[in-house]
């Protein structure tokens, strides 16, 4: 991924600080480091502790979030942004509170490097729950980032996808680090930027309906196929590969080059047989040249309109292919969120 295009999220343990390395570089160049503590996966916010430093620092003896909080952002690091350690935000009073009491604290204190995370459940992804997030996160200063968990929250109703996108085009400055379509769907809408969460994702991309179909194959973790806009998991969706013919993603073009084989791209069959990191590689790159796409749109209207386009193409080409496959091999279906985000889905 070009840098002005991509960075990296690295989450740490309770207890791990921003890891020290002097650069993190892929091709020569420097790639912008975000540091997200996930104290969401193991503490809950309250109104009391918002936020969770673990450990305190030795000059904080009274153990003040805000001295904390300033500490933090001039933490010795080569981080560009820092998450702050908020807790899980359960969607009811209590998480209202928190989150209330968290946006006092940092508005309290002059950082430079500090994001509000804002680690959300289901119910926060409602007309109402919206309509609180953009009231109580609409007049704060600082970036923010909501966080969609996968084990707590999936975008995949019409009314929660309508509340992201309230959410990131009517807070100033919001960023959504979710889950592979959700991420993109965010940028589309306004979000500053996004975590696609590639790891996660394509690691549990779910087989589709009829699996196992035929013997299963190594095909872990999940292959985004770029028309479909979909993760290729399970032995049902291996078995369509070769029928995809060829991908012609920068990875994939490199393949073919350094093979000499005659055609561009890699095989998609040959590419449900590479390793993880090959995979891993060949997604995030479909990732960065979807997203260059929708980035050139001249406006905000345009990216989205343009966003829908794809998405609404990507449903047609599941109906394309089944067609083409014929009776001989179990139908695609298009993942939920996909044909939600097209305007194809049922409310």
């Amino acid at each position: 991924m070009p840098t002005t295009v991509g960075g990296i999220v690295l989450p740490s343990g309770a207890g791990t600080a921003p890891p020290r390395n002097e650069r993190i570089t892929a091709s020569g160049h420097a790639y912008p480091m975000v540091h997200d503590p996930a104290r969401h996966r193991t503490r809950v916010a309250t109104g009391e502790e918002p936020f969770h430093f673990t450990p305190w620092s030795a000059y904080n003896g009274e153990h003040d979030p805000g001295r904390a909080l300033a500490e933090m952002d001039r933490w010795q690091s080569p981080m560009a942004l820092l998450l702050t350690p908020t807790g899980f935000l359960p969607g009811d009073a209590s998480g209202i509170r928190a989150l209330r009491e968290a946006v006092r604290l940092v508005d309290r204190v002059r950082t430079d490097r500090t994001v509000l995370a804002v680690p959300v459940d289901a119910a926060w992804l409602s007309d109402f729950g919206a309509q609180t997030l953009v009231a109580l996160l609409g007049p704060v200063r600082v970036p923010k980032a909501l966080v969609l968990d996968p084990e707590r929250v999936q975008v995949d109703t019409a009314e929660r996808l309508r509340a992201l996108r309230l959410v990131v085009s009517e807070v100033h400055d919001t960023a959504v680090l979710g889950a592979g379509l959700v991420g993109l769907d965010a940028l589309a809408h306004g979000a500053s930027f996004a975590s696609l969460d590639e790891a996660a994702t394509a690691s549990c991309a779910p087989p589709y309906p009829g699996d196992p179909f035929p013997p299963p194959a190594p095909t872990w973790p999940g292959i985004l196929n770029r028309t479909l806009l979909t993760y290729m998991a399970g032995p049902t969706a291996t078995a369509h590969l070769p029928a995809l013919g060829r991908c012609t993603c920068e990875p994939c073009l490199r393949w073919g080059e350094a093979r000499s084989l005659g055609e561009p791209g890699r095989p998609f069959e040959e590419l449900g047989q590479a390793g993880t990191g090959a995979v891993h590689g060949h997604n995030l790159a479909v990732w960065s040249e979807l997203w260059q796409e929708i980035a050139r749109e001249p406006s905000p209207r345009a990216r989205a309109a343009r966003w829908n386009a794809v998405c609404a193409a990507a449903v047609r080409a599941h109906a394309w292919h089944n067609d083409t496959a014929g009776a001989r091999l179990p139908p695609l279906v298009p993942p939920r969120g996909l044909a939600l985000m097209a305007g194809c889905a049922q409310r």
